[in-house]
């Protein structure tokens, strides 16, 4: 498959960590019922038992072992799934493995996928688009102006001003590319699997003393990182925690210069993410502060909440007084 750029298109090029936890339940889906990928193994064999246990799961697994991309007509805007299931039986098997598969990974899995993008932007910003289309992945061709995705069949794919959305996914298998849309915007997803190291830390059990964070960098640092599993502005970040601008800005310089986030500055707007270090450093402290049963997860992160055809984001609260000082 190929697709074309106009000079208009190169300069809509964007990127976004994720298509979502619905996208990539459908991935995970898909990982799991077929040959699972060795960066995802420790994690399909955590998830086995209770996947196993879900008797909505098994038929749509099965499906999947034979047709592998049964399910994929679920991750664009326009595509029906080919699955031979009613569509309540499908929203609810992705429901289903979503809650016992991947839930409790959710919030380490979007830090990942953040700290992706966030080398991606690294790429665009030393060596142009070449360098960024060319990190991508290993299956993935640029000659001006076509970007060419060697094994993925189909028809060349026109661009008309609208540009093309960079997605990561941890899920997808290694060897594949997606190409959708979102929001209108044809978008590229491609795989982006965690190298074993990171793996560990992704699957990884956690370990009691989740308030051990807390000890090592204050309350407030903490619960900022647990905040930063999305995207914030420093206002935001402020907001959420309950305490002033001015403070927000003083706690993301020292994590910043630990290393632990990094900061984006677009005109008069400063993002905050988190890297794959301050990833890492979460996997001991995911309780950082207390949290309301409808908006915990089983490791105390806060998961999607899934309205009957796609995830929503969990309610925010702020954190008031818990977080102050």
């Amino acid at each position: 498959m190929r697709i074309q750029f106009t000079d208009q298109d190169l300069g809509g090029v964007r990127m976004t960590s994720t298509l979502g936890p619905f996208a990539e339940t459908v991935f995970a889906m898909e990982s799991f019922a077929s040959d699972t990928a060795p960066a995802l193994r420790t994690w399909a064999q955590y998830v086995a038992g209770q996947v196993d246990a879900r008797a909505t799961l098994t038929k749509p697994l099965a499906l999947l072992a034979k047709r592998p991309q049964a399910l994929r007509g679920l991750v664009g805007e326009s595509a029906a799934p080919d699955t031979g299931l009613d569509r309540a039986e499908t929203a609810s098997a992705v429901q289903d493995f979503f809650q016992v598969a991947l839930a409790s990974y959710w919030w380490r899995v979007h830090g990942y996928l953040e700290s992706v993008r966030d080398e991606l932007g690294r790429a665009l910003a030393v060596g142009g688009l070449e360098r960024l289309f060319t990190t991508l992945h290993p299956t993935v061709r640029w000659t001006y102006p076509v970007l060419e995705l060697v094994d993925l069949p189909g028809p060349d794919l026109r661009l008309t001003g609208t540009g093309l959305l960079l997605v990561p996914s941890v899920f997808l298998a290694p060897k594949s590319c997606v190409v959708t849309e979102r929001r209108g915007q044809p978008a590229l997803v491609f795989p982006a699997p965690p190298e074993p190291r990171l793996g560990g830390l992704l699957w990884g059990r956690r370990r009691e003393g989740a308030g051990s964070l807390a000890a090592l960098v204050g309350r407030t640092r903490a619960a900022m990182l647990q905040a930063l599993t999305d995207s914030r502005t420093t206002g935001e970040l402020a907001e959420y925690l309950g305490i002033s601008p001015a403070g927000a800005s003083h706690h993301t310089a020292v994590l910043r210069n630990a290393r632990l986030i990094t900061t984006h500055r677009h005109r008069n707007t400063v993002t905050h993410n988190l890297t794959a270090l301050g990833v890492a450093l979460l996997d001991g402290g995911a309780n950082a502060r207390p949290r309301r049963p409808a908006e915990t997860a089983s490791d105390g992160a806060a998961a999607p909440v899934w309205d009957g055809s796609r995830f929503a984001p969990a309610q925010r609260r702020p954190l008031g007084e818990l977080c102050r000082g």
